[in-house]
């Protein structure tokens, strides 16, 4: 699975927003994906979801289900509970196309 496959399989169903009246939605389906991967080798892909979850104004309960729903749609199930350290690149692509 390449990484724009998993990202298009995480994506949203399309949606239409105004930026100029519904900027809070419109920043709810934006990411960032930077060139350079931005993990913390001591933290499992499972903890990077919910983190930055939370950042993004998710509960903690609804980060950890997000968390897990995007672990599974993004085929992360092998390395949720793994630190971001021991990742193949690719490995930590998909991670960083979850947290945007």
């Amino acid at each position: 699975s390449s990484p724009a496959a998993a990202a298009a399989a995480a994506a949203p169903p399309s949606e239409s927003f105004s930026i100029l009246t519904q900027l809070a939605r419109v920043r709810q389906h934006v990411g960032y994906c930077p060139q350079y991967d931005a993990l913390q080798g001591t933290m499992t892909a499972r903890e990077h979801l919910a983190f930055f979850g939370t950042l993004r104004g998710l509960s903690r309960a609804a980060a950890n289900d997000a968390a897990s729903a995007l672990i599974r749609r993004l085929g992360l199930e092998k390395y949720a509970d793994v630190p971001a350290a021991g990742y193949s690149g690719g490995t930590k692509r998909k991670l960083s196309v979850a947290i945007a």
